[in-house]
Formats: C-alpha cells, structure tokens, sequence
C-alpha cells in the first residue's frame, strides 16, 4: 500500500546543525504553533493559494486555519475529485471521539472550503500516551494496535489531516486502521513536516512523498 503524504511546508528542527533559522522558516513555525493553539512571538505574514496575504498572531488565529484550509482544500479536491472524509489523526491523549478539539478544528476548515469533503471525527487511541515529541512511541505496530475507528462510518475514501508530520508513525497507524475498517486511505495532508536541514526546494516548496515506501528511521527522528 501506499500513503502519499501532502504538507504545506517545512517544520524546522536544526538543533545541532549549522543552519539558521530564515524569516520562512520562522514563518512556518508560526502558522503550525497557531494551528496547534499555542502562542506566538510577534505575527507572519503569509500568502494564501489565491495570491492575497494574511497576517497571523497569537490573538488572532483564524488567519492561520484560513490559509490552511484553503490550501488544504484545493489539495484534497484535487486527489479526491469525487469527495471524502476529512479525518483528523488524533492527539496523543484522545482517548474518546469528540475529544480532541485541535484536531476537528483542522479538519473542519478544510471540508468546508470545498464540496463533496466531509470532516468527521471518527479515530482515537485506545489509551493515552505521552507525545511522540516527549519520548512516546512511534513504532507504526504499537499504534496501531490502539488506534480505535468510529464503528457504522459509511465506507469512502478518506484523507487524514495533521498539523506535522515527523516520522509518519500515526499517520501509517491511522490509515492501516481506516482501511482495516474498509475504507480507502492513500493520502495525508498536514501543515507542516520536521526537516532536520534546509531542503532544497525551500521551506515552502517539500515535495509530497509516499510514507509507507519510505521505512522509519527512529534514529533520524
């Protein structure tokens, strides 16, 4: 199987590295902070998919759902011409549907930027578990044996949303999951992927990349 991953840029983490921070770079880092719920030095400036600017701060955060949704949406139509679910991969301690508000949220600004997208909450684990950015797992057959899918869903083709993607561990999860369930998974759409270096397009510009082609290097993230 396959699982194309789709991301609106690159989420720095250069520790260790020679590289500096850009102002994109710095941009970037704001729009998915925002996304997240949390606060923000300052403001970005950014440019939305049909050329106009909006400005993102701490207090005012629909300029960044926004621009990812309308992003986010251009995208899902064009890999779903004929709809799909939205489903949002949970956060780490989203133990019950209806629980994870950062993740509905995401979902929610995209299918309502373009027909036939349909956001539905419809995963959660099995337990809680400490954030893959804290130390917890990310080993694709330890979530996966606690991803739990809403039970009746109709079956579709569905999309998973994220704010970033570091190793696809959740993500590879999550799909298994859905099409376990009988659904259709072959893509994800997030905001932002961790990038250990500059890439070479620029931080705006990561080429989407097939997640199950490519196993996790546990040591690289």
């Amino acid at each position: 199987m396959t699982l194309w991953a789709h991301v609106h840029g690159g989420y720095a983490s250069y520790d260790g590295t020679p590289h500096k921070w850009g102002q994109a770079e710095y941009d970037s880092f704001k729009l998915i902070q925002t996304l997240k719920g949390k606060p923000i030095n300052g403001y970005a400036t950014l440019r939305k998919p049909n050329g106009k600017s909006v400005t993102i701060r701490t207090h005012m955060p629909h300029g960044a759902f926004e621009l990812w949704g309308e992003w986010a949406a251009l995208k899902a139509a064009q890999l779903a011409p004929g709809g799909a679910y939205i489903i949002p991969i949970p956060s780490a301690d989203c133990i019950a549907i209806g629980t994870d508000g950062k993740g509905a949220a995401l979902a929610a600004a995209v299918a309502k930027r373009a027909p036939g997208l349909i956001a539905v909450d419809a995963i959660h684990w099995a337990v809680a578990f400490v954030k893959a950015s804290q130390g917890g797992p990310r080993d694709v057959d330890t979530l996966f044996e606690n991803v739990r899918v809403l039970a009746n869903l109709p079956k579709s083709e569905v999309i998973l949303v994220d704010d970033v993607i570091t190793g696809g561990g959740h993500a590879i999860a999550c799909a298994r999951a859905m099409r376990w369930a009988g659904h259709k998974v072959e893509h994800v759409i997030a905001a932002g992927h961790t990038v250990h270096e500059p890439p070479p397009g620029g931080i705006f510009n990561i080429p989407s990349w097939d997640l199950e082609a490519d196993p996790l290097d546990l040591d690289w993230i």
